[in-house]
């Protein structure tokens, strides 16, 4: 461990200094070791430590400083001697790990979310509150969250991005449970929820099969996959792929222009 070499090192060092300040065997008998100028030793590197983490900290470099906090708490049962000599606690120690995971769940997700995969930070959220159920500041955090996630379904649904709506709306479904007790400002309901996954998919059935009658069976597939991406239990448009791949096969093997001039109609 980091700190435990730090311990050994400090150790080794106080035992160099007595050992050059001692008088020689020859001219005097042997003396104690002065162990109270170790457990000065100890407890400085000790505290130096603790404040590495806690200065890590407040520079907002939550992993680094988390890493130091563990190494802490690891090798806490080594300071039992001098325990109560250090300025801070174990409880002190466990604090500030705390507040370095939560606000890297924070971090974490808020980038999750920028990038649109809503799977993950909510992931994020759920872990970290596994561990800190009661932390309020977490609590919020994944109730707004939620509330991001579920206002950028109903944009996509707005925009008829059905694909996008539906994988929303799906995940908040599947997370429902996961909510209850969060103060979020959105209203999420089962029966809401289930609504507009109804709508994305008879939509992009219709699509589909729009761009099926056309000949455009390249793109009727890419459509209703779209949709299995949600609803992957939907056996009839699982159906429609596979009768549509299978067509688009026998066309692209009996074309005389090749593979790539079949299935892209305009």
């Amino acid at each position: 461990m980091f700190l435990s070499s730090l311990i050994v090192g400090a150790c080794a060092s106080a035992n160099r200094s007595v050992v050059s300040r001692a008088p020689s065997a020859a001219a005097t008998p042997s003396l104690p070791v002065d162990d109270s100028r170790k457990d000065l030793d100890l407890i400085a590197t000790v505290e130096e430590t603790k404040k590495a983490a806690d200065d890590a900290r407040n520079l907002k470099n939550y992993g680094p400083a988390a890493e130091t906090y563990r190494t802490l708490l690891e090798d806490w049962d080594g300071f039992s001697a001098f325990a109560a000599k250090l300025t801070f606690s174990r409880g002190d120690v466990e604090a500030g790990l705390r507040i370095c995971h939560v606000s890297l769940c924070a971090l974490q997700a808020r980038q999750e979310l920028g990038a649109e995969h809503y799977t993950k930070a909510l992931a994020l959220y759920q872990a970290a509150l596994k561990d800190y159920p009661g932390d309020e500041a977490l609590r919020a955090g994944y109730a707004g969250a939620v509330d991001e996630i579920k206002a950028g379904g109903d944009r996509a649904l707005a925009a008829k991005n059905f694909s996008l709506a539906g994988k929303i709306e799906k995940l908040l479904l599947k997370n429902l449970a996961a909510f209850k007790g969060l103060k979020t400002t959105a209203v999420l309901n089962g029966e809401g929820l289930l609504e507009a996954i109804k709508v994305c998919s008879t939509n992009l059935t219709s699509r589909g099969l729009a761009e099926y009658r056309k000949g455009n069976l390249a793109k009727a597939i890419e459509v209703w996959q779209s949709l299995l991406a949600f609803e992957p239990e939907n056996t009839e448009i699982k159906k429609a792929v596979e009768t549509a791949k299978a067509q688009l096969g026998k066309l692209r093997s009996a074309a005389p222009g090749g593979p790539g001039s079949v299935g892209k109609r305009k």
